[in-house]
């Protein structure tokens, strides 16, 4: 076992928060045999006792970094029990760090006593965090008691916790899912998932000297280590906007055909994406709300797009852009900028919605209405955007919401 590891207490998390996010969350398909049929209208994953290592960051503020364990069942939307882990002989199992998430089947249940055998052979759901999951803990005993009480007799000696309660909350983007299991997913797209736990019980159904036994390297970070028992609940609500492969479609026409408007909320400091009818060159504003604090742009054309800013009077060349390469605004963020260099050559169709993709993040949270105007011709400067073009925008964390408002 890394000697590095503290034992500092017994994390509890809050089920509180997990009632908005799975009555809201998307339904989907699963099936236990891998035969590509599914067992439909599932709302929730509900994972059994696991072992989980996390960082404290601050006060009550904790990152997690390793988590691993067995699936209790999958549940549908009226709360009854879809599958039970084992049932027809078939078992999935969870390991999840700092920036990726799988799920694995298996033929056997892994052994949390030991910390083997929940990464079996090539995953069945494989995601990559876009937002790391965050753990508030707030304490609420701090009578010490022993931290290890499972039942092989390998106990820590004088290592004692205390009791919390919090929630770890993350987004993540599938990057690879077998459809034989989830008929209904995509790679590309996007979820926001809370991970919750109301355990409030010292290690018994986990042994925290054996679960990470055999894991080489500085698995815990440089801060206080938490090593905790975690009953979890994970619920999947799609969140366009994380991935450039599912940005949200516009919403609502203005007359004329002139674009689109969206007004949504912030919520999270990922890059979000957006998306207009394609031009030469765009100029994005932000009339209310967080300024822009940096972009990422698509890979278009040759990839290189010349970057302007506004200096009070004119737009004013500040530098050359690369497709896929995040620009930083600096801290402030700016409320307006430029892009131009879009080919013609590249041959985009103007009525596409889904033509320019591009990330932003913004200089805090809050409501967020924004503009963006294509540029389809040469024009002279424009000081006040007399358009809108349409866009996309999608946020993760908690999910999205879309205010439409009509423009008269």
């Amino acid at each position: 076992m890394n000697s590095k590891i503290r034992y500092m207490a017994l994390a509890a998390f809050s089920s509180a928060l997990a009632l908005p996010l799975v009555a809201q969350a998307d339904l989907f398909s699963f099936d236990p045999t891998g035969s590509g049929h599914g067992i439909a209208n599932v709302v929730a994953i509900d994972q059994a006792f696991g072992n989980a290592l996390i960082e404290r960051l601050g006060a009550s503020n904790f990152l997690l970094r390793q988590y691993q364990a067995n699936l209790g069942s999958m549940i549908f939307n009226d709360g009854t029990p879809a599958f039970i882990n084992g049932s027809g002989g078939s078992y999935f199992t969870f390991v999840a760090d700092t920036s990726s998430f799988a799920m694995y089947a298996a033929s056997a249940p892994g052994d949390s006593l030991t910390g083997t055998g929940f990464e079996t052979d090539k995953p069945i759901l494989q995601a990559h965090v876009a937002t790391a999951p965050s753990t508030f803990l707030s304490i609420i005993s701090n009578e010490p008691v022993n931290l290890d009480q499972s039942s092989n007799g390998n106990q820590l000696g004088l290592q004692q916790s205390v009791f919390a309660r919090g929630a770890s909350v993350g987004t993540l983007v599938v990057d690879s899912v077998n459809s034989g299991y989830f008929p209904t997913l995509k790679p590309g797209e996007g979820l926001a998932a809370l991970i919750n736990s109301n355990l409030e019980t010292p290690f018994r159904q986990v042994d925290p000297n054996l679960s990470w036994a055999g894991m080489a390297g500085p698995i815990n970070g440089t801060g206080s280590d938490v090593l905790l028992q975690m009953d979890s609940l994970m619920s999947l609500v799609a969140a366009p906007g994380i991935s450039p492969l599912v940005p949200i479609l516009p919403v609502m026409d203005l007359p004329g055909g002139l674009g689109w408007e969206l007004d949504f909320p912030i919520t999270t400091d990922a890059p979000l994406f957006v998306d207009p009818a394609v031009a030469t060159g765009f100029d994005y504003f932000s009339d209310s709300g967080p300024n822009f604090t940096s972009v990422i742009l698509p890979d278009i054309g040759d990839g290189e797009f010349a970057l302007y800013l506004w200096n009070g009077i004119d737009w004013q060349f500040d530098t050359t852009l690369a497709a896929g390469i995040q620009h930083s605004f600096g801290v402030s963020g700016v409320d307006r900028f430029r892009i131009t260099g879009i080919e013609t050559s590249a041959g985009l169709d103007p009525n596409s919605v889904t033509a320019f993709v591009t990330g932003l993040t913004f200089s805090g949270t809050g409501q967020e209405s924004m503009r963006m105007i294509p540029i389809t011709q040469e024009v002279s400067v424009v000081s006040e955007p007399g358009t809108l073009a349409a866009i996309m925008m999608g946020v993760g964390v908690m999910g999205f919401i879309v205010r439409r408002r009509r423009i008269s």
